[in-house]
C-alpha cells in the first residue's frame, strides 16, 4: 500500500470513529467522569452500527470475539500511521498466528508476576511526590505517568523520555478531538507517527553496537524469531508502536475511572476519602480529594 492509500484508509478511519461519538450527547457523556452507563446504554440499544464508508461500530464481547476471528473482517485501525500493517493487530490467518506466538509468552502473568512488586514501588514513589499536597489532578500526577514509566522501564528505555512519551501520547489521542477538522487530526496522526518511527530508530541503532542484547522487551523482540527467521528492525519498530498505542492511554484511563469510583463511593474502599470532586476530560476522569492518600 503506498502512503497516499494510507493515508485515506486512515482519514476514514478517524472520519468513521468521530461519526461514532460525535453526537452531541455522546461527547458530553465521554468527557464525564462516569461516561460507563452511557457505553451499557449503546450496547442495549445499538450494539452493531452503520458507521458508513464500509465501518461498523461493535460493542458487545461477542461480536467483537466473532470479528476478530474471521480474517475477512479488516480491523478498523490496520494502519496506524505506518504503510505497513500494525503487527499483529493489522495482520490476519497464519501470519497473525506466527506473531502471536512470538509475543504472547512476553506477557504472561507467570512472566508480569514479578514486576507487581516494582510497580508497586513505582506507583508509591510517584504518589510521594504530590502527597502533601491538598489537592492534586489525580489524572495528570499519577494515572498518565505511572503506565508510561512502567513501559519505559520492562522496554529498557531511559526514562527522562517520560516527557516525550507523554507528549506523542497526547499527539496520537488528539485525532479523536471533536473540534479538529478532518485534516488537522490526520496532520497529528502523521507527526505523531513520525515521531514514534524516529525515536525507535534511534534507540535500535544505539543498540546495535552492543556486545550483548540487553534483558529487557527490546532485547527479547531482537533476538526472537518467527518462522525460523528474526524480526526485521522493521517488524521491532512496528511491534514497538503498537504497544505504545496499545498500552499508554488505556492503562492511564482505566486507572482514572477506578479512582473515580472510588471516590464516590467510599463505603467500597478501607481508606475512604471523605469528600471529593471528579471531573472528566476527553473520556479520562480525574479526581480531587482533599484527603491525603
Amino acid at each position: 500500500m503506498s502512503m497516499e492509500d494510507m493515508q485515506a484508509t486512515m482519514g476514514r478511519m478517524i472520519e468513521s470513529s468521530m461519526r461514532a461519538f460525535g453526537a452531541p450527547e455522546l461527547v458530553t457523556a465521554r468527557a464525564s467522569a462516569c461516561p460507563h452507563q452511557m457505553y451499557a446504554d449503546l450496547m442495549a440499544t445499538s450494539p452493531v452500527r452503520d458507521l458508513g464508508d464500509g465501518y461498523y461500530s461493535l460493542l458487545t464481547m461477542n461480536d467483537i470475539l466473532f470479528a476478530t476471528r474471521h480474517p475477512d473482517i479488516e480491523q478498523g485501525s490496520k494502519y496506524l500511521g505506518s504503510d505497513r500493517p500494525a503487527i499483529p493487530l493489522g495482520l490476519d490467518g497464519e501470519l497473525h498466528r506466527q506473531y502471536r506466538r512470538l509475543l504472547d509468552p512476553i506477557f504472561t502473568a507467570k512472566q508480569m508476576a514479578p514486576l507487581a512488586t516494582k510497580v508497586r514501588e513505582l506507583a508509591n514513589s510517584i504518589i510521594d511526590t504530590f502527597i502533601t499536597k491538598g489537592t492534586v489532578n489525580v489524572y495528570e500526577m499519577w494515572c498518565e505517568p505511572l503506565p508510561s514509566t512502567i513501559f519505559l522501564s520492562i522496554m529498557g528505555l531511559p526514562l527522562s523520555d517520560l516527557e516525550d512519551f507523554i507528549h506523542f501520547k497526547n499527539l496520537t489521542l488528539s485525532s479523536g478531538d471533536f473540534g479538529m477538522t478532518p485534516e488537522q487530526r490526520m496532520a497529528s496522526r502523521m507527526e505523531a507517527a513520525m515521531w514514534m518511527h524516529a525515536y525507535f530508530d534511534n534507540a535500535l541503532t544505539e543498540r546495535e553496537g552492543e556486545a550483548h542484547v540487553r534483558d529487557d522487551v527490546i532485547g527479547l523482540l531482537q533476538s526472537a524469531e518467527v518462522d525460523g527467521h528474526k524480526l526485521s528492525r522493521q517488524d521491532v519498530q512496528d511491534i514497538l508502536g503498537l504497544f505504545m498505542i496499545a498500552g499508554l492511554d488505556t492503562v492511564s484511563a482505566s486507572l482514572a475511572c477506578f479512582l473515580s469510583h472510588f471516590a464516590r463511593t467510599p463505603r467500597n474502599v478501607k481508606r475512604s476519602w471523605p469528600t471529593a470532586h471528579c471531573y472528566g476530560r476527553r473520556s479520562r476522569s480525574s479526581c480531587v480529594s482533599n484527603r491525603q492518600w
